[in-house]
């Protein structure tokens, strides 16, 4: 039993060091993909909503970039959007790793509630002063098996289309 109980928790561990690792890495594209590698072929695999998204708008006022890494939080049944690289209106109040969206699934699949947060304020040393707000909530949905997650928005849509991993036909 104690060598069942060792095999276990091994392979967790091992995730949580990578996830760590791209957290000290500073979210950078390479420690990303490492991950997700590592995810992949384990005996936990990545959901297929998991991976690296780039954000585009078909809205002319939007002219935000964003790369986001957006990963399962079994602990709180929802799906984070960590901001990768960031160019946008005080995008210098966000650091890498900091949540951009928050997406909920609903009891339909490929269904989701999300919250989009605006960037807290930081000091001059960099440190949160105060904390990200959710600015907007809404609905969202995936599209194209997994390679697209359709933001809905009063004056139109933005689209998160998925780059990394490429889905297996």
């Amino acid at each position: 039993m104690k060598k069942l109980l060792l095999f276990i928790f091994i392979p967790l561990f091992g995730f949580s060091q990578s996830f760590d690792r791209v957290k000290k890495d500073g979210w950078t594209l390479p420690s990303v993909i490492a991950y997700i590698d590592a995810r992949n072929s384990s005996d936990a695999p990545l959901k297929p909503t998991e991976g690296i998204y780039n954000f585009s708008s078909n809205r002319p006022n939007i002219t935000s970039q964003y790369k986001l890494a957006i990963f399962y939080y079994p602990d709180e049944f929802v799906y984070k959007a960590h901001i990768m690289e960031a160019k946008c209106y005080r995008c210098d109040n966000f650091k890498r790793g900091d949540v951009k969206i928050v997406l909920e699934e609903s009891a339909m699949d490929g269904e989701f509630s999300y919250k989009w947060y605006s960037p807290g304020k930081r000091n001059k040393k960099g440190e949160l002063k105060k904390p990200h707000r959710v600015s907007f909530t809404g609905n969202a949905y995936e599209e194209l098996d997994y390679l697209q997650i359709i933001l809905e928005w009063s004056s139109g849509d933005d689209q998160l289309l998925k780059q990394y991993p490429k889905q297996n036909n």
